[in-house]
């Protein structure tokens, strides 16, 4: 072999290269992965809104001082939870009562910021579960869900598309990658055999052993050229 030190620096860019192609074809993967996961929690969210029956207006926090809370509380826990913020609270909070789900009713609560730990924990003693707000720009939920739905179908087309690009990639350089590991093996061979001869030997013969067994395409190589190749 020529320049074995040359060809082991061929093979290492090689390797270079094929890595970052890798790495770049999931990192792609996994930023379309995320976009789908978060259009799915998206939807899921919307659809939790629009069975309240409040609009997403409602349910916002606008500022002013006060802060909205929003969940779902057993229907029959209803009565009292109302009872007691009323109580504690007087002209503090609004209650707003939405839809009713088989044995659960939603439930909106507005409150002065100050007083907003206080009525959710008085909440939760009513097993109230509270309901996350989803970010959405469009006042209209039924439009933001088709917009949702539409960009979760877009990346999941792209994310398919992707894993099998990723899938094909894979397949073409499998093969490149053993001829690589041959080329390596036989160069460094002929590296460690020069090392054990000198530098500025002139030999045209070197032995070496090995620790483990060369793939065969090493030792077709070894033969086509010559080489005794002895193994035990």
């Amino acid at each position: 072999m020529k320049d074995p030190g040359r060809k082991l620096d061929e093979c290492w860019k090689q390797l270079d290269q094929i890595r970052n192609e890798y790495r770049e074809s999931q990192s792609r993967i996994e930023k379309l992965e995320r976009e789908v996961e978060d259009a799915k929690k998206t939807i899921g969210l919307i659809n939790q809104i629009l069975e309240t029956g409040f609009g997403i207006n409602d349910v916002r926090t606008g500022g002013l001082g006060f802060n909205k809370i929003l969940g779902r509380i057993p229907t029959r826990r209803l009565h009292d939870a109302q009872k007691v913020l009323q109580t504690n609270l007087k002209d503090q909070v609004l209650i707003a009562i939405g839809n009713r789900k088989g044995d659960l009713t939603h439930l909106l609560v507005a409150v002065a910021s100050n007083k907003a730990s206080v009525v959710l924990q008085t909440l939760v003693l009513h097993d109230f579960v509270q309901t996350e707000i989803p970010n959405v720009d469009q006042p209209d939920l039924k439009a933001a869900l088709a917009t949702e739905a539409q960009g979760r179908d877009g990346a999941s087309k792209q994310l398919d598309a992707g894993k099998a690009k990723l899938r094909e990639f894979l397949l073409q350089t499998s093969e490149r990658l053993n001829q690589l590991a041959d080329i390596s093996q036989e160069a460094l061979i002929f590296l460690r055999a020069v090392l054990r001869m000198g530098e500025d030997t002139t030999a045209e013969h070197a032995f070496t052993v090995l620790e483990k067994n060369p793939s065969s395409k090493v030792l077709e190589a070894f033969t086509r050229s010559g080489a005794l190749v002895e193994a035990e």
